[in-house]
């Protein structure tokens, strides 16, 4: 997505619970927009949106059906968003 000129970074958890909002916070400044992607109900997006506090536009992409989310699906997720 870099060579196709979208800043994009990627924020890799260590653990989830407690939810290690600093990783995160430190970030928040800098960011316009963040997408979750998650195997499960949505349990870290709702934990990303109480730390963000409105300060970026947050999307989620989340399957609970046991199928993997494929690199593609979350670029052109990531496209839509920047649009």
């Amino acid at each position: 997505m870099r060579e196709s000129g979208i800043k994009v970074g990627m924020i890799k958890l260590g653990t989830l619970w407690p939810f290690p909002r600093f990783a995160l916070e430190r970030f928040l400044p800098q960011l316009k927009t963040i997408l979750v992607p998650e195997l499960n109900m949505g349990q870290i997006y709702r934990e990303v949106l109480r730390v963000n506090a409105g300060k970026a536009v947050i999307e989620k992409l989340n399957r609970v059906n046991g199928t993997i989310i494929a690199p593609n699906e979350i670029v052109k997720t990531v496209k839509g968003m920047v649009r």
